[in-house]
């Protein structure tokens, strides 16, 4: 608090007015004394007494203050900012055994005291990170909720999922290696793009802005994730912004330096949302049904699957879909193999057309099928009438002149039948194969073009890698100008990529 504001002890309230900024001023001073004393706490100083306070204050006389109510709105604002309670709830409480380790060794400076209480007493204010794990982003947040369909299945979707994604991250994800070994490339997204209020950064995400070297041992801080075990101010980010106080709305480390790192918005893609047998959480969204594991048994990506041969269908109104053959028509995608299902939300991959195409050519697939299995089992009739026949020829052989010549007819006469059934039959095959194949030509000619234009974002992605390739080699070069601006270039170019 500012030397020399408060209130004197024989201020009489009668002098003021009631509603003015000086009964407010008064009327709260009970606050304001509380105040001062969690700031005593907050910085570790034993807190001054009711009494001491009030001998310590003063206050102009209430005329001149009520002529300056724009004064005493910033000294309430002063007050509240400098020693006011920040409405934060005690964390320290929540630190597990594991919690205080981690803090010990992560910061030089507890001076003696518990990490509990280092935490409680400056931690807590200067935003340390007071758990083993790392504190998740919300975009990594969403990363961590969309890579595991049994949370999907246990949170939901949404922002409240995403809220709870992080809490189990942090509480359980953490310490578990199945969910913990997907998450350690996640940092690796972001990267520093300025210092100081001279650089501007370009950033398609969310600015992170904090201080280049830690405040306990003045080291200084390299990584993203070095940079948010202290206090950060963050903002969503399209286009160019200085790296200041006043483009972040805050100073989170006065009278220090600051950087900026860039965490980029990750590219939309559908995630995998069940196993086979599992229920599928993908609102209004197309749902997508393929094998599980390529040819090297490594588990595959939503692109991995479309690669190979898929079924996709919607989840007609519904929130959920059963993730197996009977809610795509009995297609299998993958014979005799382990499948999943990956949820397209935004129906941004297929359009109803190439959907439409898909169910087509699986109902082809399944006549054809169906169509083959009638041709064998008319084959096989075929083979038990030529048995019969050649038993009634060896019959006719034994008998009479008179009965010879009957069953001569009657021969003639199943010979005939099989023969018409055996053309009908086949002609009947021949026109229905062929209009099946027509049909899964057509289909195949659109499955074909949608993965002609995944190998076409493949080549983008190859020529995007070589020209961040190219710009770090220039950045490394001896003498270039710009250099920094290079460097931070290629480290964009390359996360991008």
């Amino acid at each position: 608090m500012t030397p020399g504001m408060g209130l004197t002890p024989g201020l009489a309230t009668a002098d003021v007015k009631e509603g003015s900024a000086v009964f407010g001023l008064i009327n709260n001073s009970a606050a304001i004394h509380d105040d001062i004393r969690k700031t005593a706490r907050k910085m570790d100083i034993e807190p001054p007494s009711m009494e001491q306070i009030k001998k310590n204050m003063y206050v102009p006389p209430a005329e001149d203050m009520e002529k300056d109510t724009k004064g005493i709105e910033n000294m309430m604002k002063e007050a509240k900012n400098l020693g006011g309670d920040s409405g934060k709830t005690d964390e320290s409480a929540k630190m597990t055994d594991g919690d205080a380790m981690c803090y010990g060794t992560r910061y030089t400076d507890l001076a003696g005291k518990t990490p509990r209480e280092h935490f409680k007493l400056t931690g807590q204010n200067q935003g340390r990170l007071h758990t083993c794990s790392r504190r998740l982003s919300d975009y990594e947040a969403e990363t961590y909720l969309h890579t595991f369909p049994e949370l999907q299945a246990k949170f939901g979707d949404g922002a409240s999922a995403i809220k709870q994604a992080r809490e189990h991250y942090k509480t359980l994800g953490f310490g578990q290696a199945h969910f913990n070994e997907p998450m350690k490339d996640t940092t690796k997204k972001a990267w520093k793009c300025g210092e100081g209020a001279k650089q501007s950064c370009k950033c398609h995400g969310t600015l992170w802005y904090g201080a280049t070297k830690r405040p306990d041992d003045k080291k200084p801080i390299e990584t993203w994730d070095q940079l948010r075990e202290w206090k950060t101010l963050k903002k969503e980010s399209e286009e160019w912004m200085s790296c200041t106080d006043a483009s972040f709305g805050g100073d989170p480390w006065p009278e220090q330096e600051k950087q900026c790192w860039c965490e980029n918005k990750p590219a939309y893609k559908p995630w995998k949302c069940a196993e086979e047998g599992e229920e599928c959480l993908c609102d209004q969204g197309w749902v997508v049904y393929g094998a599980k594991v390529g040819a090297d048994k490594k588990e595959l990506d939503f692109f991995g699957t479309i690669k190979l041969s898929m079924a996709i269908t919607g989840t007609h109104g519904k929130r959920t879909l059963q993730c197996d053959a009977s809610s795509f028509g009995g297609a299998d995608p993958a014979p005799d193999a382990d499948k999943a299902c990956f949820c397209d939300q935004k129906k941004q991959f297929f359009d109803k057309s190439f959907v439409a195409a898909t169910k087509t050519f699986w109902k082809g697939s399944q006549l054809e099928s169906q169509a083959e299995g009638e041709l064998k089992r008319t084959a096989e009739h075929s083979t038990e009438v030529g048995k019969v026949t050649k038993e009634k020829e060896s019959s006719a052989k034994e008998s009479t002149t008179a009965a010879g010549v009957e069953n001569d007819k009657a021969i003639a006469d199943i010979q005939a039948a099989k023969t018409c059934a055996i053309q009908s039959i086949e002609e009947a095959y021949k026109f229905r194969k062929t209009k099946i194949q027509q049909e899964k030509v057509a289909c195949s000619k659109t499955i074909t073009k949608k993965r002609t234009l995944v190998n076409t974002m493949q080549f983008q992605l190859n020529v995007k890698k070589a020209s961040a390739e190219q710009t770090c080699s220039n950045s490394n070069k001896k003498g270039v100008a710009d250099k920094a601006r290079l460097q931070g270039e290629c480290k964009r170019m390359t996360e991008e990529a």
